[in-house]
């Protein structure tokens, strides 16, 4: 920060006072140059090292706070050694290796640069230098704000996983009956249709294993293909599409009724057993929410998790136009859980903003795409907009940006979302005005589907 002329001005200082090797002193890591408020009558010239200041304050961490630091080229004891009180304010410690010289009080004036006094010849550089010092200490204490916030923040995060943690261990009494019920239902279902045939029981495990894997947009082409191909009526190809099937015969057409029920039983237990398994990460990650989550997969597709967080928000979702397009074909490093955790908390974040105040009609847009080395993930609402002074903060816990109303729960939505993509080393960002809002979501990619 010094210009030409002071380098020039603190050069020449430099060679006149404190060029003598008898006033030079050499400080190993740790040693003290000057104590507080004992008296001081030199002014020391930090040849090379680093050297701090200590006031005897500590800091958030129970240890002794750094109030000044003096680099290579800085002058030390300024305060009192030109002032009238001649104790030093600060405690000065060698950070490392340094080397100092100094003058005495009764340092013979050099007259050369005009100057009477020593004081009027230093007190440009003394002005420069503790305007410097000036910086560097708020920039310190930028720090050590931004330090205590952090602390802060994990002290809540903390206290809310231990306030959760009995709510979690009941619910998580309830989610075992769910899920061996409907593991059981599933066996005994499978028995009980296979009874009736090997074709109610072909599409009783496909709706089980697959699920609604078909989304509605590829659902309607498909069914223009049947219609077109087959010359089935339209609720019949419709049906068709949906259970993913491109193919027909004789037998499915008669018998259609009875295979779409054993299908949608098959769904079913399958959409009951995702939701199952997405309640327990829920309850999982409230529980651990002041802990690092460490169950990942090398390879997991991003559009699968998109697909099965939608199936899970789907009914609520339908008071919307929602579309997607997910082109992004590529795996990444996570977890399938914590990653339908995301997108569904993003995909009701934005069903309550399109619901809040939304003069168009309500939509929502999906998007994933594969940029460089990365996958990214867009989640589109047309409601009004986050309020800008709500926007640096809306991943903090209980902050919500409804408008209106009341909403039950604990406010923390985005704050699980901004620490599982922290967790999966991805970033997040927000852009939002009236009429538009997106949640970008990035993450490293790790392979390329193969199908």
């Amino acid at each position: 920060m010094t210009s030409h002329n002071s380098e020039k001005s603190q050069q020449w200082f430099v060679k006149t006072y404190f060029s003598d090797e008898k006033k030079m002193i050499r400080l190993k890591e740790g040693e003290t140059l000057l104590e507080k408020d004992h008296r001081n009558d030199r002014l020391f010239y930090l040849h090379d090292g680093v050297m701090i200041g200590y006031d005897g304050e500590l800091d958030i961490h129970g240890m002794p706070a750094e109030k000044l630091l003096c680099e290579q080229g800085g002058f030390i004891g300024l305060h009192s050694f030109f002032s009238k009180r001649a104790e030093s304010i600060f405690t000065i410690v060698a950070k490392n290796d340094c080397l100092v010289s100094y003058i005495d009080r009764d340092q013979p004036v050099i007259t050369e640069v005009g100057a009477t006094s020593l004081a009027e010849q230093f007190m440009p550089l003394v002005i420069e230098r503790l305007a410097y010092r000036q910086e560097v200490m708020c920039e310190t204490i930028r720090q050590q704000e931004k330090a205590s916030a952090q602390v802060q923040e994990y002290q809540r995060l903390a206290t809310l996983g231990q306030l959760s943690a009995g709510v979690a261990h009941e619910l998580n009494n309830a989610l075992a009956v769910i899920t061996r019920g409907s593991e059981w239902l599933s066996f005994i279902g499978e028995k009980l249709i296979s009874r009736r045939g090997e074709r109610e029981k072909e599409y009783y495990r496909l709706g089980l294993e697959k699920g609604h894997a078909v989304s509605s947009r590829d659902a309607r082409k498909q069914k223009k293909l049947l219609k077109e191909k087959y010359s089935i009526h339209e609720r019949d190809a419709h049906a068709i599409a949906t259970m993913g099937l491109t193919e027909i015969d004789d037998d499915l057409v008669e018998k259609l009724s009875e295979y779409i029920k054993v299908w949608e039983m098959g769904t079913t237990l399958h959409d009951l057993r995702l939701a199952s398994e997405h309640c327990e990460h829920v309850v999982y990650s409230m529980k651990t929410l002041g802990a690092k989550h460490e169950s990942m997969e090398d390879q997991v597709r991003v559009n699968d998790s998109i697909r099965q967080a939608y199936i899970l928000v789907e009914n609520k979702l339908r008071a919307v136009k929602v579309e997607m397009d997910l082109q992004a074909e590529g795996t990444i490093r996570g977890n399938r859980g914590g990653l339908i955790q995301i997108w569904s908390n993003l995909m009701k974040n934005a069903l309550e903003a399109c619901q809040e105040d939304c003069s168009d009609i309500p939509e929502i847009k999906i998007i994933s795409q594969e940029i460089d080395e990365q996958i990214e993930v867009a989640i589109i609402d047309n409601g009004p907009g986050i309020p800008s002074d709500l926007l640096p903060k809306i991943f903090q816990p209980n902050v919500t940006t409804k408008k209106k109303g009341l909403s039950f729960g604990l406010g923390l939505g985005l704050t699980l979302v901004q620490r599982l993509i922290d967790e999966h080393l991805g970033q997040i960002e927000v852009d939002s005005q009236p009429g538009k809002t997106i949640f970008k979501v990035r993450f490293p990619k790790t392979g390329v589907s193969d199908e």
